[in-house]
């Protein structure tokens, strides 16, 4: 998944979702491209990728994330590793976000 790094004046960072590869819209039978994070339901995870995301913005580092999902919220159990990578057209600033996820609904067949 790719996602765009937007900054208002205030310097606050929200995510818009560029591109959600079939894997991740296959697994969560959702299309995610071009909805912002906040706009979108994660199992209760919401903040939490949010927060990763502005990690990896501010710290200019990957960052992975690991646990259970609950998709929709109630319903499916999935099972997701991610690993939220920075990038940056000008070789300095964090624009887009490279997110990478492995994802099972059965926590032993995960790799």
């Amino acid at each position: 998944m790719l996602l765009d790094v937007i900054r208002n004046p205030e310097d606050n960072l929200r995510f818009k979702v560029r591109l959600a590869g079939t894997h991740i819209v296959d697994a969560f039978k959702y299309e995610f491209t071009g909805k912002f994070l906040e706009e979108l339901e994660f199992g209760g995870r919401e903040a939490e990728l949010i927060d990763t995301c502005a990690k990896v913005v501010r710290d200019k580092k990957p960052s992975f994330l690991s646990g259970e999902m609950s998709w929709p919220a109630g319903g499916q159990m999935l099972f997701v590793d991610s690993l939220w990578v920075p990038l940056s057209t000008d070789g300095e600033t964090v624009n887009i976000i490279l997110a990478g996820a492995v994802i099972s609904d059965n926590k032993r067949t995960r790799y």
